[in-house]
């Protein structure tokens, strides 16, 4: 409050002034004085102003007075500035004040006088504090020059208030990593190391970036993390993966280890599906993975993941003849044609009511009110069924009417589809398909990446017809018929004489990589499959779909940036790819971006994403199969001693 006085009393000392040379003192404009009203020749000074513009000139004499000179608009003193980074940036992952090289920050300063009014008239000066890391502008557009941090400053007023905001620019992002030679061989014990280069968003080689290397399946291959040296463990085929200390690229090489002993003896299930869960030869379930909501059926929801099948089967008596496996739940159909589901419920996605299905679910299997059933289909939180009389019935989250009942309602009981016998009923995302006695499928559900098969495409930059769900079956267009079909984010149908045709979801070609087709194909197209290779059963991931032979080969197409395609790469593929196996199969099933499947002569084999511990092969960082259930059972140990 002493700075303000003494600015009144220089202005008031301004005003004695005026009088003195002059005549009768006016206010001036905005604070100037007035000129003087002149007697002589000489015309009368005005005041100054304080702040504000000039008065007017004196009058009379011979001359009229002129008017004072008006003060500096940036003589105003600030009580504070505030530096912020622009409302309108989009910060992502990085903090806002973080930006890479050679792009732009936008930074804003709000100035508030010493009336705590925000003010936007007082002009603003701007500085950095090393321009050799970022520049700025004197509209607060900084630019990055070089890695480092630095302080950008915005000053104002008369009493020269000063704030600071750190910004710090950071090295060029890495896009993408390139392994010299992507394809190793070698034995058993022998070593080979690895080398990665890293670009640029431009394509130019990085020179300062550390790199950490890791292995797809240590079990086959280990891996220096630091120096990329990769040693052969046991015979198969893994991928050694890198990234790099920015940026989210990841590079690989495919390393096929010629000699030495299998990772480990496969578990010898009847019965394995993706996620993941098997059934032994007696009907008991084991179960793996996440188990956040029970899913694994052992009567707790901890350890959260476990990377193996647990050495307690699920917590009943009850014999399963099938397993099945959705998004954070599991279902069985028992001996005698009934289901059971544990895991979580939420809005009724596995037909168990539980007064706290919204929060997490059952850790043992619960009996679901459907009768006996013949055949059952999980889709991420809907489920569908065929009884044996013959009659469909699903029931769960209503959202895009894939329960089919021709409502978007949550039905948390089972409720039959009158009007339609299927024969074979499958269960996507957010989705259902079935077959009726002819061949023909029929589809239901959201439709927002064409999986419906109704012919809906897209207007222009809009989903058109794409965003109408479809409430009650609806007949796949093309009057094929089929003798199977799977669901996930895409459709395939199987045809009698091997060929495979698919609609739906095309954001990673997995349906075709022809340059003009769509990402959402809302009709049945045809899998260009290898020749003399037909199909007795056919898969669909998210991302990627498989084939069986009669014979037991595997081939799959699509994504493959988990290694679901199963040929020893991560390179994607739009045609199928055999996996890269001496092993043939009775069984296989597909799920997420993984596929497992039953050997001929026995053993269960898994492939592709090991995020939730999908696989099932024990590997973690750090443990061997014996030595992730000797961790899991001492873990148990210990929670029971608390």
């Amino acid at each position: 409050m002493r700075r303000i006085r003494i600015g009144k009393w220089l202005a008031v000392a301004v005003s004695i002034v005026a009088i003195a040379c002059g005549g009768e003192d006016d206010p001036g404009v905005e604070g100037g004085g007035a000129g003087g009203d002149g007697g002589s020749s000489v015309p009368g000074p005005g005041g100054s102003g304080g702040g504000g513009t000039g008065g007017v000139g004196g009058t009379g004499g011979e001359l009229p007075g002129t008017g004072g000179a008006g003060g500096d608009a940036t003589g105003d003193e600030v009580l504070h500035i505030q530096i912020d980074v622009a409302p309108e940036t989009m910060c992502g992952i990085n903090p806002c004040g973080t930006f890479p090289r050679g792009e732009t920050l936008q930074l804003v300063a709000r100035v508030l006088d010493m009336q705590a009014r925000e003010r936007t008239d007082i002009p603003v000066a701007w500085s950095s504090e090393n321009e050799a890391i970022a520049t700025v502008d004197q509209d607060g557009l900084v630019t990055g020059v070089r890695a480092g941090s630095t302080l950008i400053a915005a000053e104002a007023g008369s009493n020269r208030q000063r704030a600071t905001y750190r910004v710090t620019v950071l090295k060029e992002q890495v896009m993408s990593i390139e392994i010299v030679g992507q394809d190793v061989e070698l034995e058993a014990g022998a070593s080979v190391t690895l080398t990665a280069i890293a670009r640029d968003a431009e394509g130019n080689v990085l020179d300062d970036v550390t790199f950490f290397w890791g292995s797809g399946n240590p079990l086959v291959v280990a891996v220096d993390e630091a120096t990329g040296t990769v040693t052969g463990v046991g015979r198969g085929r893994a991928v050694v993966l890198v990234a790099a200390d920015r940026g989210m690229a990841i590079g690989w090489s495919a390393v096929h280890v010629t000699t030495g002993d299998a990772s480990h003896p496969a578990h010898d299930f009847a019965e394995i599906v993706p996620g993941g869960c098997a059934l032994d030869h007696d009907g008991r379930a084991y179960c793996w993975g996440y188990n956040f909501f029970g899913e694994m059926g052992v009567g707790r929801r901890d350890p959260a993941t476990v990377h193996f099948p647990v050495p307690e089967a699920v917590h009943t008596d009850v014999r399963f003849r099938s397993i099945h496996k959705g998004e954070y739940g599991t279902c069985g159909v028992d001996v005698d044609d009934y289901a059971w589901c544990w895991g979580l419920s939420q809005n009724g996605a596995r037909g168990i009511f539980l007064p706290e299905e919204d929060f997490g679910g059952s850790p043992v299997p619960m009996p679901v009110l459907a009768g006996r059933i013949q055949q059952l289909a999980m889709g991420s939180n809907h489920t569908c069924a065929i009884s044996t009389e013959g009659d469909t019935w699903c029931w769960g989250a209503g959202f895009d009417g894939a329960v089919g009942v021709g409502d978007q309602e949550h039905h948390y009981l089972p409720v039959q589809l009158e009007g339609h016998t299927f024969t074979q009923i499958v269960a996507g995302n957010y989705h259902t398909c079935a077959l009726d006695p002819a061949g023909a499928a029929w589809c239901w559900g959201s439709n927002q990446l064409g999986q419906i098969g109704n012919g809906a495409q897209r207007d222009g930059g809009d989903v058109g017809s794409l965003g109408e769900p479809v409430l009650e079956p609806t007949k796949v267009v093309g009057d094929h018929v089929f003798v199977q079909l799977s669901a996930s984010n895409h459709t395939c149908g199987l045809k009698a004489n091997g060929e495979v045709w698919c609609w739906g979801n095309n954001q990673s070609r997995q349906i075709t990589d022809d340059p003009g087709a769509p990402t959402e194909i809302g009709t049945p197209w045809q899998i260009p499959i290898p020749q003399g290779v037909v199909f007795a059963e056919i898969g669909t991931g998210w991302h990627h779909a498989c084939g069986r032979t009669a014979a037991g080969e595997v081939w799959c197409w699509g994504n493959n940036d988990s290694g679901q395609l199963g040929d020893g790469t991560m390179r994607s593929s739009a045609v199928p790819v055999q996996v890269a196996t001496e092993l043939l199969f009775d069984k296989m099933r597909v799920y997420g971006n993984t596929v497992c499947g039953i050997a001929q002569g026995g053993g269960a084999y898994c492939w592709g994403s090991n995020y939730t511990a999908d696989l099932g092969g024990g590997y973690t960082p750090g443990y061997s199969l014996e030595e992730g259930v000797a961790a899991y059972l001492h873990a148990l140990q210990d929670e029971e001693e608390r």
